[in-house]
């Protein structure tokens, strides 16, 4: 058992998932009621891209202890990646009442809500962090662009300039050309549409020409409308 753990901890982090997972199984087979084992077999098939069995042995290791809170994130987390949002809200859910406190599950809770466009539960669990832990890009985008959602016009705008500081990306750039034009400052909503423009390479620069259409078209620049929208259309 000692050389199986041994061996299976190498070939881990060597990244030789076949091995890896040889050994994690053989410690399994000789003691399938350890729920360590079945979670790093778990955690194992994951980092191989076998989620299916992956998904499969996190549950068993949820049986063998229900008060694990790192099986729930996992198990989240593939929910996540299948866009199951439902069954990524019920499992943060049972998160939280082991550990209402647990960071790492206020935040997933703060993404289900996003992904279903309750934006202000999503702001409320986000905003529950405040003053303990500094939010990653990823979730600062989320919070600027719920605030915006919700009106909060000014805190959007705060969260997303401070941010531009840390990730400059199209879309915070889109984000803030929409915050702007809301409070009908039009130099600074197409300042952010040109950056997010000059910055884009996802498939939705042909909505940031059209958003700085119409802010050009709300200003009476017709020819520069005009060339926007064209550009939109193309």
């Amino acid at each position: 058992t000692a050389g199986n753990i041994a061996l299976a901890s190498i070939y881990d982090q060597e990244f030789n998932m076949p091995k890896a997972i040889k050994h994690y199984q053989r410690l399994v087979t000789n003691d399938d009621q350890n729920a360590t084992y079945v979670k790093n077999l778990a955690r194992a098939h994951v980092k191989a891209n076998l989620l299916r069995l992956a998904e499969e042995l996190y549950w068993k290791a949820r049986a063998l202890n229900n008060q694990d809170i790192s099986v729930l994130l996992s198990l989240t987390d593939l929910a996540f990646r299948g866009k199951d949002w439902s069954l990524a809200d019920s499992l943060t859910n049972l998160g939280m009442q082991l550990d209402s406190n647990n960071f790492q599950l206020i935040l997933s809770k703060a993404r289900c809500q996003y992904a279903v466009k309750n934006y202000a539960q999503s702001v409320h669990f986000l905003e529950k962090t405040r003053g303990w832990i500094d939010l990653t890009p990823f979730y600062q985008k989320m919070l600027g662009y719920g605030l915006l959602q919700l009106d909060s016009l000014d805190k959007s705008i705060h969260v997303l300039e401070n941010l531009l500081y840390q990730e400059e990306s199209e879309h915070t750039h889109f984000y803030l050309a929409l915050a702007y034009q809301k409070k009908n400052n039009s130099e600074r909503s197409i300042h952010h549409y040109d950056k997010a423009i000059a910055k884009g390479i996802s498939g939705n620069v042909g909505k940031y020409y059209a958003g700085l259409a119409r802010q050009y078209k709300k200003e009476k620049k017709v020819k520069d409308a005009i060339e926007a929208y064209g550009e939109a259309w193309s």
